[in-house]
């Protein structure tokens, strides 16, 4: 009987074989994928026994070494490359949107502040000369 998994990697020789890690110390977990830019140090998402996670990317293209005798054995697809920096990027941009928005709240209230003032005729001009 043919593993079902040696079977994908005869079909498409894109993919690619890859060992991940859920913890430094942790045993290597072998997954497929056919994504050609993941390599080594990159973190992945993929579906481990408490669901999705996110592990580091510890060897690549090792499918000469997979054993495709075991019947047992399946490898799972990698869910996808997770991009750090570009979340990274994204959070920033979203604080400095915020800051921009709090600012123009902030600019917003004491605009209406002063039309408060000046509706109940306060003299705004003597407020501004206080020293």
């Amino acid at each position: 009987m043919l593993n079902k998994s040696l079977a994908i990697f005869l079909a498409n020789e894109k993919v690619r074989a890859i060992s991940v890690a859920f913890n430094s110390m942790g045993k290597f977990y072998t997954y497929k994928t056919i994504d050609e830019t993941i390599k080594v140090g990159d973190t992945v998402l993929v579906e481990g026994k408490n669901g999705l996670t996110l592990v580091e990317v510890k060897t690549v293209d090792i499918q000469d070494t997979l054993d495709f005798e075991n019947v047992n054995i399946e490898y799972a697809w990698i869910v996808q490359k997770v991009d750090k920096e570009a979340y990274e990027t994204l959070k920033e941009k979203e604080q400095t949107l915020l800051k921009e928005i709090n600012n123009l709240v902030l600019k917003g209230k004491k605009q209406q502040m002063l039309e408060i003032l000046k509706a109940n005729n306060v003299d705004i001009k003597s407020l501004e000369n206080l020293k």
